[in-house]
Formats: structure tokens, sequence, C-alpha cells
């Protein structure tokens, strides 16, 4: 076939098919026709390379990129591709590229590429040479026009670089998917399948021997499934090939290890572990050093204990990521508000995680303050003392219960809401915006409510008489107190329910939240805990109120109004319980209508409430059911629903004190099949048979 021509063309190039593969390549071989070029073949291409037709520049399609025809066409320089190129050109209905190096495909086209971590120089080359015949470009350096990084290690300076530069990191699995899909012309680094080779993404800790210290067993168990799922290998501290020591740094450890190994040891906290799964990269160790040292361990055969030795208590003021995190230490429990954070005269803002992440991986390692960081100065003390009347003492108390409890509201909403919406907002969401809404409800409208109450409270006492209006300053207060606590405590259980699911199904919502409660301000209490503060708040503030009233002399102006405003609260806990029984009978309805197939929307009234359900067993057949068939009866207050049980139904819902049947909302296939719904004037009589031991739990309504 050699020199055969199969088609003129004015084209300043010829096109050689080199091989049989090409050759017998219908789809090839009509593209080329297309694009107005002469079509040459060829078994090897050398015969047209050393006599060029019509002085032409001639492009030798090449199938495969490997073997001697191609090793000696790419030795001589000739210009090189691959049929996917020349099929795309024709569709695209542009010219053929005159690419120095072979090209066989555009899959990698756009991305600029660079490598680290590879020690075999074979490897590295082959890799490279992938790269550009997919059109990619490779880059010794990593710099901001790095879209790539591909990394086989977590430990360089390529890969600090890359994580503080946002380039995108992968192994090198990302080269070879991509190279197997390098005949579909369809496929690019920018379309929409490319989202499958999202798994060759390089995880938090590829290939990182992590050990823990100071954890409680459960928590070992949880960590090390994490470090496994995230790239990593458990071993136990002292393991010589242990790179990593984690220090729960909350709790009380000594560490005393012998390693013998030339290499260091990092020993970091627990923030290092949760920011690296909170931000899918792996975090800096040096920022997150366990007593800001660096542990170093004994060369090899040496006897004596290692660098990484006798690590005792944790000193907060000299951890890192406190210096960096915090906006001026812990949040005193003392009642002094000049220094106490807790009572500031309006919420401090403490950075949140975005703030962190910006600097986690910053180039000079520090943490960028502004001003709305800072906390704003309470220079008034309000300290209790003998000679002070029973009822300033006990209104100083309901102060100091307030401005803590604006300050574990503070906590909750800097520390992880907002946080959580920055994110979002900025296209990089860990949950979604409705489980955000979901989880913390309406908590800044009564962080809002409390702030103005706080903030009034304080100026009463600034200036305090025993006339001091503190009944009127509540009762300003009630009605927005009633619209902030509404919706949260209507909807706590399911904003409950939501942050378990949360927790137990998102790795990246998890170490948040662990690296938020690690934090000062948290005082080691869980997010769940801080977040039932809210519902607790009412009861205590009427008990302080009983009490301020007692110490209320019966002649002074504000007795009234304290009684009013006690009065008030405890109505607002009254309508806000009965509320919430409306809404969770509600929330009770809906979910039966979605787990029955086929019920009827009369099912959803205002006037109907749900009472309870029993499984059955159908005895007799029936025009509607058949001798055996699994029942369950759905008891409501005017009617009773009949269905029919599909498979398994879920034997783990819960009974409240009522006993109704808290009925999970996961279940995403309908469960029942709707049968009958009676109502229950129609019901003559029920008849409920005497167990024996042939009838058991029988009953017969007609």
């Amino acid at each position: 076939m050699s020199g055969d021509m199969v088609k003129e063309s004015e084209s300043e190039h010829n096109v050689c098919l080199v091989g049989l593969a090409c050759a017998e390549n219908l789809n090839l071989i009509e593209s080329v026709s297309k694009l107005g070029v002469s079509v040459l073949y060829s078994n090897d291409g050398i015969d047209h390379y050393s006599q060029p037709n019509n002085n032409k520049t001639i492009i030798f399609i090449v199938d495969p990129f490997d073997g001697n025809v191609f090793e000696e066409l790419k030795r001589l320089e000739a210009t090189i591709i691959g049929p996917p190129v020349a099929i795309k050109c024709a569709q695209l209905g542009i010219p053929i590229p005159t690419n120095s190096r072979p090209l066989y495909c555009q899959i990698m086209s756009g991305m600029i590429v660079c490598f680290t971590g590879y020690k075999e120089k074979e490897e590295l080359q082959r890799l490279v040479a992938l790269v550009q015949n997919m059109g990619g470009s490779v880059r010794k350096e990593i710099s901001s026009r790095v879209t790539h990084l591909i990394a086989s290690t977590t430990r360089s300076d390529k890969y600090r670089m890359a994580v503080a530069l946002g380039s995108q990191i992968f192994t090198e699995k990302l080269v070879l998917e991509c190279w197997d899909r390098r005949d579909d012309v369809t496929f690019t680094s920018t379309g929409n399948d490319f989202v499958t080779l999202l798994d060759a993404r390089l995880k938090p800790f590829h290939n990182l021997h992590i050990a823990l210290a100071g954890f409680t067993p459960d928590e070992i168990v949880q960590v090390e499934t994490l470090i496994v799922k995230n790239g990593g290998k458990f071993v136990e501290v002292g393991d010589s090939l242990c790179q990593t020591i984690v220090v729960d740094h909350l709790s009380k450890v000594e560490l005393n290890v012998d390693v013998s190994r030339s290499n260091k040891v990092d020993v970091v906290t627990a923030e290092w572990f949760w920011t690296s799964i909170q931000m899918d990269v792996c975090a800096d160790q040096m920022i997150y050093l366990f007593n800001s040292r660096r542990a170093s361990v004994s060369g090899a055969g040496s006897s004596t204990p290692s660098g990484v030795s006798s690590v005792r208590k944790r000193r907060c003021p000299e951890d890192k990521l406190r210096e960096l995190a915090s906006d001026g230490g812990e949040t005193s429990r003392c009642y002094s508000s000049t220094s106490s954070p807790a009572l500031k005269h309006a919420r401090p803002s403490f950075p949140g995680s975005p703030a962190l992440n910006d600097t986690v991986f910053s180039l000079d390692g520090t943490l960028a303050q502004t001003d709305s960081n800072k906390p704003l100065e309470d220079t008034t003390a309000f300290i209790i003392t003998a000679e002070m009347s029973k009822r300033h003492q006990v209104a100083i108390e309901l102060y100091q219960t307030e401005t803590n409890y604006v300050s574990i509201l503070s906590t909750v909403i800097d520390v992880f809401k907002m946080p959580l919406e920055t994110l979002l907002r900025e296209g990089k969401p860990i949950i979604v915006a409705e489980d955000i809404r979901s989880i913390f409800s309406s908590i800044e409208d009564v962080h809002k409510v409390h702030s103005a109450l706080c903030n009034e409270l304080r100026i009463l006492l600034n200036s305090w008489t025993e006339s001091s209006a503190i009944g009127l300053s509540l009762l300003k207060h009630s009605d927005t107190m009633f619209n902030a606590y509404k919706p949260y405590i209507n909807f706590f259980e399911m904003s409950k329910e939501n942050l378990q699911r949360c927790m137990q199904t998102n790795d990246r919502f998890h170490a948040f939240v662990k690296l938020g409660q690690s934090r000062p301000q948290c005082h080691r209490q869980v997010l769940r805990e801080l977040m039932i503060r809210p519902v607790q708040r009412l009861p205590s503030v009427i008990l302080l109120l009983q009490d301020l009233v007692k110490r209320t002399d019966v002649s002074n102006d504000d007795r009234v109004k304290l009684e009013e405003a006690l009065t008030k609260i405890k109505s607002i806990t009254i309508l806000i319980n009965e509320d919430k029984r409306k809404t969770e009978c509600q929330v009770q309805m809906f979910e039966i209508h979605q787990q029955i197939d086929g019920i009827p929307a009369v099912i959803l009234s205002s006037h109907r409430k749900f009472i309870t359900k029993i499984d059955v067993v159908q005895l007799l057949d029936t025009e509607l059911t058949s001798k055996s068939d699994m029942l369950t009866l759905f008891l409501f207050t005017d009617i009773l629903e009949i269905g029919k049980r599909r498979g398994s139904v879920n034997r783990s819902s819960k009974f409240s004190g009522s006993g109704s049947p808290a009925i999970s909302s996961k279940n995403y296939h309908k469960t029942y099949k709707h049968v009958e719904m009676i109502q229950l004037r129609d019901i003559k009589r029920v008849v409920d048979i005497t167990e024996s031991d042939e009838f058991v739990n029988v009953l017969l309504w007609c």
C-alpha cells in the first residue's frame, strides 16, 4: 500500500496512516477524508519520511504509541498523532495540530501537571510521556499556573505549595485511567464524565503510618477506621514505620517512645487529624506540633529513649493552633466581666474554620486577623458581696447566667454555623444548606434576643438601685423571645437527628465538628450538649425570676412587672410545649402518609391526631385481604387506617411517652400499601378474645 494516494488536496499537509490498525480503521479513514488532506498508507512510515511528497509536511497517524515503528518515527522527530486527534478534528472542522511531541489524544488538553514524590526516573519519565501524549503540559516546579499535582506522597514541599495554591492533587491513577480512555473522543478533562476520575484524588493520609496516643479505646476504633479510609496505615506508638503520632491533647498523656530509625516523627495534636479530614488534604504538621516542638527520634542502634519522650499535660497558651485560632484565650467561667469574654456586652467573633483553612496552608503560616474578629471590651465587673441586698445579688446572678448563655450561643454560631455557611457560599460546602438550616434552626434569633436582654441588664446593673426595672426589660423582650424559641424547640428533635445523621454519614462534617469542639470556647463540650442549652434556658429563667420576685419588696414598683414577666414566660413555655406537641403530631401524620402507598390525602387533617399502631395477621379471607396477610393498624382520633406490610418493617421505631411511634423519615421506599380507611363511628363493636394457647393477642371488630 506504500505510496498509494487516496485523495489529492491543496492542503499544506499530507497524512500517512501507519500500520494495519490505522488502515483498517474505517472511522479514521472517513474522518481524514473530511479534512481535505492527501492520505497515504505505509507499513512503517519511514519511506514517506525520507521521500516527502510535493515538499508537504507529513503527519503520521500511528496506533499504538509503542513499538519499533513508533520509536523510530519519534527518534526522527516526525509529527505523530493518534487516531482520536484526527477524528476529533474532523468532528470540529479544524486543522490537525502539528505538535513537536507525539499527540495520541487531547483528553488532558489544558491541564498543566507537576509531579512529586517519584524517585524512580523511569517511572516518572513514563508518566510524563503519557501526559504529553494526551495533550497535557508538564512543569518541573509548582506554580500558580499548575492545575494538577500528581503525587505519591503528602510529605513534600511541592504538596504543601499545591495545597496553598489550590491546585488539584491526584495520584498517578488519574494519568493511567485517562490513558485507558484515550480512544474515547467524547471524554475530556473538562467534561462531565471526568468526575468519574475523582476517586483518583490523593487521600489526606496517603501512605502515612500514623499512631495514636491519649485516645480512649472507642475513639481509637473510630479514628483507626478514618485513617485507613483516608489512605493511611494505622500503627502502634513505637512502630519502626511510624511517621506521625497524633496526640489527644485534651487528655493527660505521657508519651515515652523508643523508635530506632534515622528519620523524624511528627508528634501532632488531634486538630491536625480532624483538619486534614475536613479539608480533604493533609494539613501541615508543623502548624499542629504537640507542645510546639518536633520530636526527634534516636538513630539506629541507640538504646536510649528517643526525643518523643515524656510529653506531659498540654499547655494551652503554648499550643500553636490555639495561638493562631483564638481571639484572646479561653472563655473564663468566673463572674468578673473584666476577665471573662463570656461576659462581653456584645458577642465576640471567633474565627471559624474557613479562616483557619485559609491560613493553615498560607506561605507564612500566620492567621490574618481583622478588626471584626476583635471582641469588644466590657470594663464593668459585677461581683457579689455580702453587703448587697438579696435582690441585687439575684439580679447579678441573672445577668451572669445570661452572659454565659449568650457566650454559649455565640460559640455555636461562630465556631460551627457561620463557618459552614461561609464554606457553602464559597462553593466548598461540607453539608448542604438544608442541613445547616435544620441543625441550627433559629439559634441566631435566640442569640439576638438574649444579647439585647443581656445588654439592658448590664446597663441596669451599672446604675443599680432597688427600683431598677428588671421586670419591664423582661416584658419588653417576651414576645420576641416566644417567636425565637418556638421553631427552635418545636424542631429540636429533628435537629438532633439530622446532626447525628450528618456526623455518621459525612466524614468531613464529623471532622469539622470534632475540630470545633476542641476549640477553647467549647470548654470540652460536644456540639449536641451546646445545642440543648436553649431548651433548658427558659425553665432556668423562670426559677431565677421566682427567686427575684421573692426578694423584691411588695412596695417596689418592679414587683408587679416581675410577676407579669414571670407569668408571661411561664405562658411562653406552655404555648411552646403545646405547639411542639402539635408540630410533632403533624410531622407524624406526614411521615405516615409518606410510608403508605396509595393512602388518601384526606389523612392529613389539622383536627386529626395519631394515637398508636399495631402489627396484626389477617385470620380470614376478605375482599381486600387474604388469610395470613401481614397488616398494620394505624389508629387515629377518628379513623382506623389499615395497611399491608411490604417485606420487612423497621422494628426499631421508638415510642414516645404517649405510645406513639416515632416513624423514621429515612425510609425512602413505601413500607405499606393502603388497604382500607375506616371511620371509627362505623365500627359498632370491638371484641377482645380471651387468650388461650390457640388465640394470643386476637381482637375482632365489626
